[in-house]
């Protein structure tokens, strides 16, 4: 069995780790978030995307290899037309483990994990890697729960480091097959996004409130998790 996340105590003197995972949670709906960090009732998970993880783990040795030799990313400078490159220093290798700070209004610590961070002329550039279908568009790498993402990782990085800018990027690698022999290739986009973390820490500043709140907040009513629940209790209580 994996680690159990730690639960959060009403009151508690000790610092609540919470991650950009956990606040997207609470985004999507308050209540799932609530029971899952109150009572450690956690809705169920989707299956992991096999190549999306391959992918990610390529491209972190892929860049890593330009990283040490301090040179750019020849796909980064073609499409950029930028001398960008991959930071190299020991601050980036320990923010692709755990970028962490703590807001002391609440006593969270909020964390993520970096993918990578570029830089060009001291300003330093979040980029995250993402990997989809031929089909998808530059739509589906500017899905709210990916800006969202990138909202949260810059409100973390201005904090740990001052020459982070708003310009981020997604870095996407996108499938396409080929028929002949039934093979598959990868074609490169760079998505720029100007993240906006101006909101991040109302939300944090509101989910201490609910946590601390004795009475469990109102779903989201779009929430297919609580429908479900809602449907089934109703079969089970008329039956």
């Amino acid at each position: 069995m994996g680690r159990r996340k730690a639960l959060y105590i009403p009151g508690s003197k000790e610092s609540f780790k919470l991650s950009r995972l956990n606040i997207q949670n609470y985004l999507e709906c308050p209540l799932c978030f609530y029971i899952e960090n109150i009572y450690g009732i956690k809705k169920p998970s989707g299956f992991p995307l096999t190549i999306n993880m391959a992918v990610d783990s390529i491209l972190k040795k892929e860049f890593d290899h330009y990283r040490e030799d301090n040179n750019c990313h020849p796909e980064v400078a073609k499409i950029l037309k930028l001398n960008i490159k991959p930071l190299n220093s020991e601050n980036f290798y320990n923010w692709r483990k755990n970028a962490s700070v703590l807001h002391d209004e609440t006593n969270f610590t909020i964390s993520g994990k970096f993918d990578d961070v570029w830089i060009n002329d001291k300003k330093l550039y979040l980029a995250d890697y993402k990997s989809g279908a031929v089909s998808t568009t530059k739509e589906f790498v500017l899905h709210e729960s990916f800006r969202n993402q990138m909202d949260i990782y810059l409100w973390i990085a201005k904090q740990l480091d001052n020459n982070f800018t708003g310009t981020t990027f997604f870095y996407y690698k996108k499938l396409k097959k080929n028929n002949f022999m039934n093979k598959s290739k990868f074609i490169t986009e760079i998505v720029e996004y100007s993240a906006n973390d101006m909101w991040v820490e109302e939300i944090i500043i509101q989910i201490k409130s609910v946590l601390e709140n004795k009475s469990p907040p109102d779903s989201n009513p779009d929430c297919k998790h609580c429908l479900y629940s809602s449907q089934r209790m109703e079969v089970i209580n008329g039956a």
